[in-house]
């Protein structure tokens, strides 16, 4: 039995007449950026999340930017962000000209510890990049006291909460910015790349409108600073906006998937799970800690069933990072961690025989 990580070449399978139907709908019509679907989607975005103003670009490491340049930090500014991401949370930063003070993490949720960034506050510190992790978020109010408390600018990189189930806040309203991503990886992505920044500002929305086409004011059409191009699809719009009809059970089904592995691994000590009651996830990774990760890593492999490392590093090792300014001290969780974590397989088109297979794998090897 081979269990792929991702379920990208699934997903097109199970909709694949409906793929077919939208893209002969908008490759007939010639209109293949900002179009209708855009539009839609942008409007899709705003309904879904409560934010006035959604701008749809051609990645989430483009959106990061573009928030990061349109809040008005300048150069030399110094940002917070956790120690344990991806890397375009910290590419997006450098790329702004800040200085990236990274923080240590939270060693259950994995992500950015506020009592860590209070103890790094100087007089440079200018804002902070909240990233949510495996579709898990961070806490809105604790997350938008401590930023008012110490006069933070707040942007989110909710590349990987999309979906996320809490009751009490949205997924993207945290700050003064948000930014999602739409990555094929993702739970709702496309066959390429996408992302968005979601706002309530309207200065934000408008500067981050020019800067995903060539700095152009779409009002007056003078290119009145330097801009990008960074487009979505029409297609992939509509493919998004078919997806998103189906999010809630996306993400039933990803949490159904997670508590059945809750379920059978949870009397393994060895292992450490995701909490997934004392923090709502829409699980866009099912990561799981354990002390031997390398070893669990192969013995899996050779059963067929494939598995990745988020993160096998810290953002302070990025070999670029030499040559620019930035501060890591004490983020002793977040190099623990690096060591430690393993994410499973989890998507909706997983058969319940393919999870069960995955689950007592890992039972066998604990009984050895």
């Amino acid at each position: 039995m081979i269990i792929p990580f991702h379920n990208i070449q699934r997903f097109f399978l199970k909709n694949q007449e409906q793929i077919q139907k939208l893209s002969l709908k908008i490759y007939s019509t010639g209109k293949v950026v900002a179009g209708k679907e855009t539009e839609e989607l942008e409007k899709n975005l705003c309904a879904l999340n409560g934010r006035k103003y959604a701008v749809t670009t051609g990645s989430c490491t483009d959106a990061l930017y573009f928030a990061l340049y349109a809040t008005g930090l300048k150069p030399k500014d110094e940002i917070f962000i956790p120690a344990f991401s991806f890397i375009a949370s910290l590419s997006s930063v450098v790329r702004a000209g800040l200085v990236p003070v990274f923080c240590d993490i939270n060693s259950k949720s994995f992500m950015l510890n506020l009592q860590d960034a209070e103890n790094k506050i100087t007089k440079k510190t200018k804002a902070i990049l909240a990233v949510n992790l495996f579709g898990a978020t961070l806490n809105k109010f604790e997350l938008e006291n401590f930023a008012k408390k110490n006069n933070l600018l707040l942007i989110e990189d909710a590349a990987q909460s999309l979906g996320n189930p809490h009751q009490e806040f949205k997924w993207g309203s945290i700050g003064k910015a948000s930014c999602l991503s739409f990555d094929p990886t993702k739970i709702v992505g496309v066959y390429g790349s996408g992302g968005a920044v979601l706002t309530d500002d309207g200065a934000i929305y408008e500067t981050v409108k020019k800067l995903r086409y060539h700095g152009k004011d779409m009002n007056t059409g003078q290119f009145t600073c330097l801009g990008y191009n960074s487009q979505i699809s029409e297609f992939d719009a509509a493919l998004l906006n078919y997806q998103l009809n189906f999010l809630d059970k996306i993400v039933e089904e990803r949490n159904k998937i997670a508590s059945i592995y809750c379920n059978e691994l949870s009397n393994i000590p060895e292992i450490i799970l995701p909490e997934i009651n004392s923090n709502p996830s829409s699980f866009h990774k099912f990561v799981i800690r354990v002390s031997f990760r390398d070893k669990l890593e192969k013995v899996l492999s050779e059963a067929g069933i494939q598995t990745m490392k988020h993160f096998s590093y810290t953002l302070d090792e990025a070999n670029f990072l030499k040559e620019f300014s930035h501060k890591a001290e004490n983020i002793k969780i977040a190099q623990q961690i690096k060591n430690q974590v393993l994410s499973l397989p989890i998507y909706p088109e997983l058969t319940e025989q393919e999870i069960r297979f995955v689950c007592a794998s890992i039972k066998k090897i604990f009984k050895k």
